[in-house]
């Protein structure tokens, strides 16, 4: 046996300014459990060492449960930065000899608003249609046209044709005879025997 201090409260206790002690046995040494939790892909084992041993444990891991309600849309994303075309040129023309090569767009200027991009690689204005010249030409159901860059239609050739009355061109042979109609004619120096039945040969002295 020996004299221990009594405590309270962290600190020794006094009896009339005396500190109190008491003759006590000496007590067993302390011990500290240890525990560990080791986890896989069932669940988690957990182990405790103790003075009396070692224990474990398993918990397994519970059924997946009912897929939950959708969530409200979340906010837009910030615009992401602009991509790089460094490496992407502008396209080429083909010539009579060289092919053109892939690429972007050339921009076209302003007041190019009503060019095409040609195979040359040039914004070019349409071309005017004129006789014996390549162009645009325009179709018009009008038979009464004096310009050169418009085409008429095949409405406009039935109306031609119903002008004349008759369904053939004036050249052709016709034995409506009494029809009016608009005939083939020719003016020459003698007597001369129409082409084509229905035409008219006129001879002039």
């Amino acid at each position: 046996m020996a004299l221990k201090t009594v405590y309270k409260d962290g600190k020794p206790l006094t009896l009339e300014g005396h500190v109190v002690m008491v003759n006590a046995a000496a007590g067993e040494d302390g011990f500290s459990p240890i525990a560990t939790v080791t986890q896989d892909t069932d669940g988690a084992t957990i182990t405790i060492t103790d003075k009396s041993g070692t224990t474990s444990a398993t918990v397994k891991n519970g059924a997946k449960g009912d897929k939950g309600d959708k969530g409200d849309k979340g906010d837009t994303g910030a615009q992401g930065p602009k991509g790089d075309n460094a490496d992407v040129e502008l396209f080429t023309g083909a010539s009579a000899t060289n092919a053109g090569t892939a690429g972007f767009v050339p921009a076209p200027e302003a007041g190019e608003q009503a060019k095409f991009l040609k195979g040359n690689g040039a914004w070019s204005a349409l071309p005017d249609a004129s006789t014996g010249a390549k162009g645009i030409t325009y179709l018009v159901d009008s038979a009464e046209r004096t310009d050169t860059d418009k085409a008429v239609t095949p409405r406009a050739l039935n109306t031609v044709y119903k002008m004349f009355n008759r369904s053939t061109a004036v050249n052709a042979a016709d034995t409506n005879y009494t029809t009016l109609m608009a005939r083939g004619s020719s003016l020459n120096s003698a007597e001369t025997t129409p082409a084509v039945n229905g035409a008219i040969a006129w001879q002039y002295e």
